[in-house]
């Protein structure tokens, strides 16, 4: 399977915020399907996505290959040629995948050195801190199991800890906190690098502080962190106050907005929970619907399985993933989605019964070789220019900043841009940059607001903006 689709279909809705705000979580599309109906819907589209959509290290990154793990974990093979392997074990073992970048970590951590998953630009490699952790935890893997690395043996703990050490105040750290509370729970506590003492609520209050706008895929991933541990709390008992009652507050804000702004067809809006909005492309409906669902079904209590708009964002996703089996589809949103019905299917009927792996159709093979830059790597650069344009937007004003070396880091910054940006965005916006060229230039922007960001954090009285891989809403500088 080819995992692009047509980049200028997601780049419309996305550049140029084609939505329309209707709204309306009480209209109907005709009957909902009985209990029965239901499950045998859930049950074609998971087992379609299961057999008949593949991946292979040939043409696949880990991006996409463990995206895929994330709702199949340790079910799910890629091909080695014209061999299916299993791929979490594949990269434990210390085979080779794209994107699957490991360095040796800081010593001593614990009386054993740290592993590092490194973060990549891109759609290839890993998309945030501690991102393959929390696929590796999901899936069930043990913090004993051991992962091989350049020629020594580490444990998967050994990721852990040195994501702990790596915790700092404004981290993106909705998967250190998944993955934390699955291999230590809600209780834990540690030292960071800088000599912070932490422990998982100070965590909780961190990530709910931040803006769901401005926040990885719409905020779904965030919120899903902050459920987890909230409902991690409750199961030990704790009193839900602080930052715990925090994260609670900005769950449940959340699932009442995701219904309040859900769509007369069952979708969920493509704006998230920042205002209503709907789209007419199938595969941006997949990539917010899904994104948005699989954090409901995991929120939500067992007696709001059957709420009726629950039960039509269901059903309309699984439309999608009907009309949109012939389309080559960007592995973030059809696996996030498929996580979604999966966990859905298993809560309201029980464990979904993998399909025969006889069943399984082997890719077929892609002229042209390797696809480490296509469409989909198109996509995923407009993105990333179009949320470097909202940072910029955030950078404060001259007149704004008193001490010389954040003047000095500001004007460094606009006059890059004045002049590496300016000349190149007639060219960009005529649409007429080959691939290779708008991925240098979205390189280019978020490297000079590294550093910038980084020049001006040294002062804690400039208001640094949140800083995501992932595109949130945009400004209008950023349409």
């Amino acid at each position: 399977m080819r995992v692009f689709h047509k980049w200028w279909l997601l780049g419309v809705v996305v550049l140029a915020g084609l939505t329309s705000s209707s709204c309306g979580p009480s209209a109907t599309t005709g009957p909902l399907p009985s209990d029965d109906q239901l499950r045998a819907m859930l049950d074609e589209e998971l087992n379609y996505t299961y057999t008949r959509r593949s991946l292979n290290l040939a043409d696949n990154g880990a991006w996409q290959i463990m995206h895929a793990v994330l709702p199949f974990g340790t079910h799910f093979k890629v091909y080695n040629g014209d061999q299916p392997v299993a791929a979490v074990q594949w990269v434990l073992d210390g085979n080779r995948m794209k994107g699957w970048t490991l360095q040796h970590g800081t010593e001593n951590l614990g009386g054993r050195r740290g592993l590092k998953t490194l973060v990549e630009p891109g759609k290839i490699g890993q998309g945030h801190p501690e991102q393959w952790l929390s696929i590796l935890a999901a899936s069930g893997i043990p913090s004993t199991q051991k992962i091989v690395y350049d020629g020594r043996d580490y444990q998967v703990a050994d990721l852990l800890r040195q994501g702990l050490w790596d915790t700092y105040k404004g981290k993106e750290a909705s998967w250190t906190l998944m993955s934390t509370l699955v291999y230590l729970g809600p209780d834990a506590k540690w030292q960071s690098s800088d000599g912070t003492d932490w422990t998982v609520e100070k965590l909780v209050a961190m990530e709910a502080d931040q803006d769901l706008g401005n926040s990885a895929c719409g905020g779904t991933h965030r919120l899903t962190a902050l459920n987890k541990a909230v409902k991690a709390r409750k199961l030990k008992g704790g009193d839900i106050t602080g930052g715990w009652k925090t994260a609670d507050d900005k769950v449940r804000e959340a699932i009442e907005t995701a219904h309040r702004f859900q769509q007369p067809d069952g979708s969920l809006s493509n704006n998230f929970f920042v205002r209503p909005g709907a789209s007419s492309d199938p595969v941006a409906q997949m990539y917010s619907t899904g994104h948005t669902l699989e954090f409901i079904v995991q929120a939500i209590p067992d007696s709001e399985l059957d709420a009726p708009w629950v039960k039509r964002a269901v059903v309309k996703l699984c439309d999608l993933f009907h009309k949109t089996r012939n389309i080559d589809m960007e592995c973030g949103s059809l696996y996030h989605a498929t996580n979604g019905l999966k966990k859905y299917r298993e809560r309201k009927f029980g464990v979904w019964p993998y399909p025969d792996e006889s069943t399984v159709v082997p890719p077929v093979a892609v002229p042209g070789g390797d696809h480490a830059v296509n469409e989909a790597d198109r996509t995923n650069a407009l993105l990333r220019i179009a949320r470097a344009l909202e940072r910029h937007s955030k950078i404060p004003k001259l007149e704004e900043l008193k001490e010389k070396d954040d003047r000095e880091a500001v004007l460094v910054l606009n006059l890059a841009w004045l002049t590496v940006v300016e000349p190149k965005s007639k060219k960009f916006k005529s649409g007429t940059m080959t691939t290779e060229e708008v991925n240098e230039l979205s390189t280019w922007m978020e490297k000079s607001l590294d550093d910038a960001e980084a020049k001006l954090a040294k002062n804690p009285a400039v208001a640094q903006p949140d800083r995501q891989d992932a595109p949130g809403h945009l400004t209008e500088r950023g349409k």
